[in-house]
């Protein structure tokens, strides 16, 4: 237990509990790196779908509604959301002339 000068037992509790919180049971707690790179599924999918004509986006919102993945990745499948519904406003717009 550590032991901090000046602070009674249950606060010098709490601040071991605080500093050990990446720990379980002992072991450290390590997350395996996300693919490409460490960027992601889902950012590689939003830098690619610039240069592939948005279909990655599409395949990105895909992923995010229906496919369970780790939770690091959504930030980068909800941006690809997000440019797969910006990019079909000029495609509804030319397709009902608007």
């Amino acid at each position: 237990m550590v032991v901090v000068a000046g602070a009674a037992p249950a606060a010098a509790a709490s601040v071991a509990a605080a500093q050990y919180q990446g720990l379980v049971e002992g072991i450290p707690l390590m997350e395996p790196s996300l693919p490409f790179c460490g960027i992601g599924v889902g950012w590689a999918l939003f830098c690619s779908g610039f240069l592939l004509a948005a279909i990655p986006w599409y395949l990105g919102a895909f992923i995010l509604f229906f496919v369970a993945l780790d939770y690091r990745e959504k930030p980068g499948l909800i941006a690809c959301t997000v440019a797969a519904l910006l990019a079909l406003i000029p495609i509804f717009l030319n397709a009902f002339r608007l």
